[in-house]
């Protein structure tokens, strides 16, 4: 089981540089704007999950990259971070609190890149 408070994009927010979203997001972004510039069939081709920690101002992000596949005409790209904290968290699970954010890329029969829509994200934030 898992709350969410918030949305989970970092599309939409804008979040003071002091606060460790903000420089998680900036990550995020920067990884879904490489993605974006590589070809439909280097993303088809990618692992179905990659996971990476990084520290940022003295908090551990995981950042995670996830490829679900639908069905032969879509697959999504996600990338993910993650924050473990009690200071305002807006994640809350068995076991995780903290922050959890992600934002992805739809690849629809096998050759054009779109944004993913929020509502096939949600499983990942």
């Amino acid at each position: 089981m898992r709350f969410a408070i918030g949305g989970g994009s970092c599309r939409d927010h804008k979040w003071k540089c002091s606060d460790p979203r903000s420089h998680m997001c900036k990550e995020i972004l920067t990884r879904l704007e490489a993605l974006r510039e590589m070809t439909p069939k280097k993303l088809l081709a990618m692992p179905n999950h990659f996971t990476e920690t990084k520290e940022i101002d003295g908090y551990e992000v995981e950042y995670s990259c996830w490829k679900q596949v639908f069905d032969s005409t879509l697959t999504l790209i996600v990338v993910q971070g993650a924050i473990a904290t009690w200071r305002w968290p807006t994640y809350f699970s068995e076991h995780f609190v903290g922050h959890v954010l992600a934002d992805g890329l739809i690849i629809k029969d096998g050759d054009t890149v779109e944004d993913a829509p929020d509502d096939i994200l949600w499983h990942y934030r």
